[in-house]
């Protein structure tokens, strides 16, 4: 190869040399900004907040109940102190006669007294043991409603069937309600039946005993509204709110499925953001390759050119 060509031979591989290390400048500067990316994504990662699940502890309340005249009460709130405190309570217990049936007009007669329903006649369930309804019947609602021997006068009992086919319906006399009506006076009566009464009460001027250890009520005393003269018993039972203890788990359950979903894109972010660094790794790696390869055929042609020089030259030294 002569002199000239030598020389245009060098120049052309030293612009290619200039090219593949420029290429190689913007592949690093590629790999910069998504090493950026990858940096952000895991920034994103750090700020997310990882759901916790609900403690059943937090949805858990302590509820304190006693019994007062044979009747279960809660207690509602306790204001004062424990040598001094008033109790706001609710007492629970079951009326035998179902107060919110439909109220019925009955018409007694003032003669004798008798009680009679469409000129039907009501029987007392204390008089209950005469021929007008068969013996059973009465043990039936003896047993099924549960009356006590003193509530029997209240309690009146009307077969609305046949002798054949019985269909009794047993009301309490409201005597409380009557209207005037001639020679008659109608009063009101209610379908017998259990049905649960919540009535509000009030303790005032309370003793109220603790377990140390727990701080828990253990006891009351207040002889004259619990009428004890001994304290009563507080038993303490743990009562967990299904209701909102459901709702707060869905709740987890909806922030775990945004958690896993940011979770899922952030990684399909960096997968994708790894597969494009690979790329241009392994084509700087071949620009590496090439640019060796270009330096040692410039470093064959200098030393070429070289010798040529000096060939030439030296003939006129």
């Amino acid at each position: 190869m002569g002199l000239a060509a030598s020389q245009a031979r060098f120049l052309n591989l030293t612009a290619r040399k200039t090219n593949i290390e420029y290429e190689g400048q913007q592949i690093n500067q590629q790999r910069t900004m998504l090493a950026n990316q990858s940096a952000n994504c895991y920034s994103q990662m750090l700020t997310l907040s990882v759901p916790v699940p609900p403690s059943e502890s937090n949805f858990s309340t302590v509820v304190y109940t006693f019994t007062k005249n044979g009747h279960s009460c809660t207690i509602n709130q306790v204001t004062g102190s424990d040598s001094n405190a008033t109790i706001l309570y609710t007492e629970t217990y079951v009326n035998p006669y179902s107060m919110s049936q439909s109220q019925y007009q009955r018409d007694i007669a003032n003669d004798n007294g008798t009680y009679s329903w469409n000129n039907i006649e009501l029987v007392s369930l204390a008089d209950f043991d005469n021929d007008v309804f068969p013996a059973d019947a009465k043990d039936a609602v003896v047993t099924g409603l549960g009356y006590n021997q003193g509530e029997y006068a209240n309690v009146y009992v009307l077969n609305k069937g046949t002798a054949n086919t019985p269909s009794y319906e047993y009301f309490k006399i409201d005597q409380l309600n009557t209207i005037e009506n001639g020679s008659h006076r109608n009063e009101r009566g209610y379908l017998a039946g259990n049905s649960t009464v919540y009535e509000q009460g009030a303790l005032v001027n309370t003793q109220i005993t603790r377990n140390i250890a727990t701080n828990r009520i253990t006891a009351l005393y207040n002889a004259s509204q619990l009428s004890t003269t001994d304290s009563v018993a507080v038993t303490a039972t743990t009562v967990k709110d299904d209701i909102a203890y459901d709702d707060a788990y869905a709740e987890y359950e909806y922030q775990t499925y945004l958690y896993q979903q940011k979770m899922e894109e952030i990684n399909a972010q960096t997968s994708i953001i790894q597969a494009q660094d690979k790329k241009l790794e392994l084509r700087l790696k071949q620009l590496d390759t090439e640019q060796n390869a270009v330096k040692t055929e410039m470093d064959s042609i200098s030393s070429l050119i070289k010798d040529n020089t000096d060939k030439s030259f030296k003939v006129f030294a």
